[in-house]
């Protein structure tokens, strides 16, 4: 095993996140033509025993099948994007370690920026003499419990955590301190047949031993509380804690565990197995060095209803080992649903967790979200890794991971989304079995999505999605969307941008899949545009989707975005068309075309003859602050319908500003389906009406410069000397 001291003991997530350009986060070369993985003996072998897990599997069982899974598929011996992305050196992240010390005991968090195993070393000298246990598998948060601390000394330890390829990272020398807590009231452990309530205010609450119980095990009755479980664990069938109307609630260091379903109905009782954490307008709560199990039916973990005040959830472990769900609308089952009063809401922070395996919702409805660790196993439709509160969202630097039924990483928001700096891994395998809708997303997993339901007109503004990078491969019987997005006359100022998408099959029956995928309703042609800038999309059968079955909209406009095919085969093509409607208004503009894709490769796939987009580059002119430019168009293309493409003659006309500078996008053509065609076999062939050449004619002092110019690509015109002559940018 190798071992490394790091002389710089942490390093910023964002160092790596916001520094690295797309093409070098995705490891391509420009004109390389990058190969598809192949699946290896251990993911297939890790398919199938998933595959083969039911409602009526052992939830252990479930538990360890998905383990293996996510072992066999994630990670960055399985996706080298994530050493281009988060660096080759395993480092600790800066503002991860978390400590907190209680009485006996104390419980540490921190992250590394790859994944690996963990664990402390801890003891009365920097010799320690005891260590912790690593997890089941590598992760990127690390959670650990030190136990059997005596009160008042200290305590020395030091972090250790261990990558893939066996590189070891040791922490530097700390001590902490387990102290009496000042007041405190101490609960015993052993069999409680009843709650303990706790509600004496400002008031801390130790619990001196492991506790099992057949009901509730804590209801919280007074503001102030501070309930430490100093290491140990609650186990429960009824509730873990609950609390009504209270404010100033603190939950630290311990396990809080749900009974199985043989304990809940043990005496022929039923099962009245609720959540862990339970409470009922609250205000001001605090969750942290917290591990939450579960696995009843449609039975969330943690729940926060008509929340109020600063909450803050941190550094917690959420592990979900269960498989049904009666219920999969509206919230569904989450793991920690963050909700909030209308009239007086939370201001929810969500940090720094570790959801180990949830089966529908992840961590959701939280202003702020960001250094959270997720995996979903999807057995429902809807399950959302994340989810945003409705104003001001800042969503930021998580990992998400997952598969199954149907999985999302980041949904959205109604004004002032700012989802950014995610790493977003999934694999998509055909787990039809576990829900029991036969219509809609079937095995469909997505990165990024937006969706205005029913006839739409939902309001929403100034959503962004930013600096992202979502891999999504599948095979089988699967579809794969990378981004979702619906465009609406309501929906404003829904930018993606700066982004990599990866949506690849990786085997000949997975077809229904594009790395975007541009939905909304086909018969709104006053959509405003839903815009994709400077996105580096990867596909190996289409990079973008105009129109499926869930949506078909309009304007959709992607812009300096760099297309890649990869592997070689045969069905690929750049741009598809689809949904059994007609969509339109799509512009292309200023995008990099590499091997094997080009702006003309359609195929229309069940769709309209009146669908079309058009392929847009951008002049740039130069000339003395005045002149007066005009600018036609080799024709004009007149609509007599909202759907029809507009084009005047008359591209551009006007008068340059004091910088001297115009940037003007300019038609190269319109691309259409032949006015016959089968629409249900589809057809490559098309309508390429060009627009181009162009005339540009500038005016300064007094004198006219004239020049023609092919809008093929971008081009950069000056005049100099009263010529218009092309120039090379910087």
């Amino acid at each position: 095993m190798k071992r490394m001291r790091c002389a710089s003991v942490a390093v910023s997530f964002f160092t790596f996140m916001a520094t690295l350009g797309v093409g070098v986060a995705l490891g391509v070369e420009d004109g390389a033509r990058p190969a598809v993985p192949e699946a290896t003996a251990e993911q297939l072998a890790a398919e199938m025993r998933l595959k083969a897990c039911t409602v009526k599997t052992p939830h252990q069982e479930v538990y360890d099948a998905f383990n293996a899974f996510c072992a066999a598929h994630f990670g960055a011996e399985k996706e080298p994007m994530v050493y281009k992305i988060f660096g080759t050196e395993l480092k600790f992240v800066e503002g991860g370690l978390w400590v907190h010390a209680s009485e006996t005991s104390a419980v540490i968090g921190f992250e590394t920026c790859l994944p690996a195993k963990s664990h402390v070393e801890y003891g009365p000298t920097a010799a320690y003499g005891k260590k912790t246990a690593e997890p089941e598998r590598f992760f990127y948060l690390h959670q650990h419990y030190l136990a059997g601390l005596t009160t008042g000394r200290d305590v020395h330890y030091r972090i250790v955590a261990v990558d893939e390829r066996g590189n070891r990272l040791v922490g530097k020398d700390r001590t902490l301190t387990p102290r009496t807590i000042a007041g405190a009231v101490h609960l015993p452990g052993g069999v409680e047949e009843t709650p303990y309530v706790l509600d004496k205010a400002n008031t801390s609450y130790v619990l001196s031993d492991d506790l099992t119980t057949p009901g509730t095990a804590f209801e919280v009755k007074a503001d102030g509380i501070t309930l430490d479980l100093d290491g140990h664990t609650a186990r429960y069938c009824g509730r873990g804690v609950t609390a009504s109307r209270q404010k100033g609630l603190t939950l630290l260091n311990g396990r809080i565990i749900q009974g199985t379903y043989k304990e809940a109905t043990a005496g022929g009782g039923k099962d009245l197995r609720g959540p862990n954490v339970l409470l009922e307008r609250c205000g001001d709560v605090t969750l942290a060095g917290m591990v939450f199990e579960h696995d009843a039916p449609q039975e969330s973990c943690v729940l926060f209803n008509f929340a109020n005040g600063n909450c803050e959830v941190h550094h917690n472990v959420f592990v979900d080992k269960g498989t049904r769900i009666t219920n999969r609308h509206g919230a569904g089952l989450t793991e920690c649903k963050c909700g909030w009063d209308r009239g007086n809401p939370a201001d929810f922070k969500v940090h720094h967790n570790l959801v180990k395996r949830a089966r529908q919702n992840g961590l959701r409805f939280a202003r702020q979200i960001y250094h959270n660790e997720i995996y979903i196993d999807s057995w429902s439709t809807n399950s959302f890794a994340t989810g945003s509160y409705r104003d001001k969202d800042d969503h930021h630097h998580n990992r998400v991971f997952a598969t199954g039924y149907n999985a999302y990483a980041f949904p959205w928001s109604k004004t002032n989304l700012n989802v950014h700096h995610n790493f977003v891994h999934m694999q998509a395998i055909d787990l039809s079995h576990r829900w029991g809708e036969t219509w809609g997303d079937i095995n469909m997993l997505a990165g990024l999505r937006l969706t205005n339901y029913g006839k739409g007109g939902q309001e929403r503004d100034k959503l962004r999605y930013g600096d992202n990078v979502v891999i999504i491969r599948g095979r089988g019987k699967v579809e794969i969307r990378g981004t979702e997005f619906y465009s609406d006359a309501t929906i404003r100022g829904l930018v993606c941008e700066d982004t990599t998408v990866v949506a690849e099959a990786q085997d000949e029956t997975a077809k229904q899949i594009a790395c975007v995928v541009c939905q909304g309703h086909y018969n709104k042609p006053d959509s405003l545009p839903v815009v994709y800038r400077n996105c580096r999309l990867i596909s190996n059968i289409c990079n973008v989707r105009f129109g499926d079955s869930y949506g078909k909209g309009n304007n959709h406009h992607i812009v300096n975005c760099t297309f890649t095919r990869s592997g070689s085969r045969d069905d690929y093509h750049t741009f598809v068309f689809g949904g059994q409607y007609w969509n339109f208004g799509h512009v292309i503009r200023d995008c990099v075309f590499g091997p094997g894709t080009a702006y003309n490769d359609v195929w229309w796939k069940e769709t309209g003859r009146r669908s079309w987009y058009k392929v847009q580059w951008t002049l740039t002119l130069k000339a003395p602050p005045g002149a007066k430019v005009t600018i036609r168009q080799a024709q004009a293309l007149e609509a007599k319908t909202p759907e029809e493409p507009n084009e005047p003659e008359t591209a551009f006309d006007g008068t340059l500003g004091p910088n001297g500078e115009v940037e003007v996008p300019l038609t190269q053509c319109v691309i259409r389906p032949p006015v016959k065609y089968n629409w249900k076999a589809g057809t490559v062939d098309r309508r390429e009406i060009a627009l181009t050449p162009h005339t540009v004619t500038v005016t300064a002092g007094g004198k006219e410069a004239t020049a023609t110019v092919e809008m093929t690509r971008k081009r950069f015109l000056r005049l100099t000397d009263g010529v218009l002559t092309e120039y090379a940018p910087r």
